[in-house]
Order: structure tokens, then C-alpha cells, then sequence
């Protein structure tokens, strides 16, 4: 029997919030309110879908060298990210470049966006460890 490896299991979890998220985007493009759902759901859902594309990690050049991020730095670098992108709405950055990340505020969207990462960095550390899976 052959055992999954810790890469199947982040493109699992990568696919199951990257289906979710486009489904909360769909009820939010057709104005239906379920509440914290489509409040909070894309800001639960999408820095899990950035954390686990920096551990699936890139390639470069010829031959391939890969980069990828392991589980701690994948974590800060995103959540420093999305808190880079939820403080900078809290400016009127309209005529700039920054004006993409125009919204409101909102802290229950930091921690939001914290309590998915650590989900998927409790799953990359519990459940991916290497002597329960075979490494890939």
C-alpha cells in the first residue's frame, strides 16, 4: 500500500480552500448575506491558499531550483502580508498604487486571517510530520 506524502496532503488542503473560497466569492458577487460567512470567509480562507503555495514552493531557472518556505516562515510571511493589506485600509490611499486594498478596516479580519494560518501550520506540523508520511 503506498502511504500519501506531505506534498499530496498541502495540495489537498490548498484545494479544498481554493474551492471554498470561490464559492464564498460567488455568494458575495450574487449580494448573498450568510452572515460571517461571506463576511469572513474569503479572510479565513485565502492566506491558508497563499501559506500553502509558499510551501509547495517555485521553481527557478535551469536546472529547477526550488524555493520554498518552511512551515514558521510561511506563516509569518503571509500573516505579514495580509496585515500589511488589512492596516493599509485603514488610509485613503486612493491615486496610488495601494489603492487595490480599499475596504474597511476591521480586526475580526486579522484575526481571521490568524486563526487560518494557524490551522494550516497546525496541519503542516502535526500531521505532515515526516515519520508519519513519506517525504515528497
Amino acid at each position: 500500500m503506498m502511504r500519501p506524502t506531505r506534498r499530496g496532503y498541502r495540495l489537498a488542503v490548498n484545494a479544498l480552500a481554493a474551492v471554498a473560497f470561490i464559492g464564498i466569492g460567488g455568494l458575495q458577487m450574487y449580494g448573498v448575506d450568510a452572515g460571517p460567512i461571506t463576511s469572513y470567509g474569503a479572510d479565513l480562507l485565502a492566506p491558508p491558499i497563499l501559506y500553502f503555495a509558499f510551501r509547495e514552493g517555485y521553481r527557478f531557472g535551469r536546472p529547477a531550483t526550488v524555493w520554498r518556505l518552511r512551515p514558521l516562515g510561511g506563516l509569518l510571511v503571509v500573516f505579514t502580508g495580509c496585515a500589511v493589506w488589512e492596516w493599509s485600509q485603514r488610509y485613503n490611499l486612493r491615486g496610488t498604487p495601494l489603492a487595490i486594498a480599499a475596504g474597511t478596516f476591521d480586526w475580526l479580519d486579522l484575526g481571521a486571517y490568524a486563526f487560518g494560518l494557524l490551522v494550516c501550520y497546525g496541519l503542516d506540523i502535526l500531521w505532515l510530520r515526516p515519520r508519519l508520511i513519506t517525504p515528497g
